[in-house]
């Protein structure tokens, strides 16, 4: 549900943070206002970093040694793979139509993640990257003694990790003080990496390895999750859904999510100084994140926390939120013109633009969808002829 907010968020924010690569084709009925909310809108990157660190403890929990490592390798790998189709389809087509040059330089530095000339929206991948990298460590130091049993098993793997990454650090590090190619690319690396999100992304693995986000719901008496995740007895059931059937405390819980998210609009747009501004993205972000699933989410009869209608509509949008980042700015720069000739409205402006992402984005997670089942199809076909023949 966040990330489907996030991503509305991320196409308003990339689409008005200045406003002058509109020049004269839309007007805005308070310009002012319009670039403070795009402003706002950067904390896109805390949220989708938030909902990731929080969801890759709940990924790794159970899991120590090698298997941290080839989760996060996995993990990765599916990002990676979609961004390379994604770089691959839309770029291939503006070379052929002649719209950009094809330089294999920058094209190499692009596909590796070293830069972002091509899509402006595509810096995250790398810091995803390293976010990975950091939590194969962090989550591997945790399984490795926290529990009885798993320092031996873990520490082995971890050792190993350890050693290639410093390897592969001291000799990148040896090879950039002789080549200046090497060098260059470290140094766009290295500036790429912002450590605001890293500070973010951690808060949420921190808060689900904790426990401190599901604790602060039980203490508001607002939203839990359900009485068996938290031990609660099932007579407390019917004390929740009486709760919840409370107009009163129905109210109360969209008013205090309606104050907490207005007043962390309010304090960072007065802070922000730049479109790019997060310096205390990670301290506002929980405290949003809080007040959208208080505003968005209700509680079912069992003490459950679910998606409202509303919620529900931004959690399916949510499932499209890695193709909208990916593609957002590449339908942006295609249909623009077209959209100017239709509208002069921001807002009107916006909304096509973002149900065109949201066609595009579906349509790549379609394709997705029907490319692995296909994929399947094969295995199992291929494993079941293989089988056959054997048997004869």
């Amino acid at each position: 549900m966040l990330q489907g907010i996030a991503v509305l968020l991320m196409i308003y924010h990339h689409f008005f943070n200045d406003l002058s690569i509109h020049g004269e084709s839309l007007r805005f009925w308070n310009a002012e206002v319009v670039i403070r909310f795009a402003w706002f809108g950067k904390i896109c990157v805390g949220i989708f970093a938030f909902v990731s660190g929080y969801g890759m403890f709940k990924v790794l929990e159970h899991k120590s040694g090698g298997a941290i490592v080839k989760r996060c390798v996995s993990q990765t790998l599916g990002l990676l793979i979609r961004y390379w189709i994604v770089l691959l389809v839309f770029m291939g087509a503006f070379f052929s139509m002649g719209k950009r040059s094809f330089e294999p330089r920058e094209f190499l530095q692009n596909f590796f993640c070293v830069s972002d000339s091509y899509n402006g929206a595509f810096w995250y991948v790398q810091e995803y990257v390293f976010f990975m990298l950091l939590l194969i460590l962090v989550h591997g130091f945790f399984a490795a003694f926290s529990k009885k049993g798993e320092a031996t098993r873990g520490k082995g793997i971890l050792k190993i990790f350890y050693g290639i990454l410093v390897v592969a650090g001291l000799l990148w590090l040896g090879l950039s003080a002789v080549l200046p190619s090497v060098r260059e690319s470290l140094k766009l690396c290295l500036d790429t990496i912002r450590i605001a999100f890293v500070l973010v992304f951690f808060m949420g693995y921190f808060s689900s390895r904790f426990h401190t986000f599901e604790s602060l719901f039980d203490k508001l008496y607002i939203l839990s999750f359900s009485a068996k995740d938290h031990g609660a007895k099932s007579n407390n059931a019917q004390s929740y859904s009486t709760q919840n059937n409370s107009f009163i405390n129905y109210f109360l819980q969209r008013l205090l999510g309606f104050l907490l998210c207005g007043a962390v609009m309010t304090l960072r747009m007065l802070l922000a100084d730049a479109p790019s501004y997060a310096r205390l993205d990670f301290l506002f972000v929980p405290v949003f994140a809080l007040g959208l699933i208080m505003l968005f989410y209700k509680r079912t009869d069992d003490g459950k926390s679910v998606p409202g209608l509303l919620g529900a509509l931004f959690e399916r949008l949510g499932h499209l939120s890695v193709y909208l980042w990916l593609t957002h700015l590449f339908v942006f720069d295609i249909t623009k013109d077209l959209i100017y000739k239709i509208t002069n409205s921001h807002f009107i402006f916006f909304l096509l633009e973002a149900a065109i992402c949201i066609f595009v984005g579906y349509t790549c997670y379609l394709a997705e969808y029907y490319a692995k089942n296909l994929a399947s199809s094969i295995c199992k076909i291929t494993k079941t002829t293989k089988n056959g023949e054997m048997s004869k």
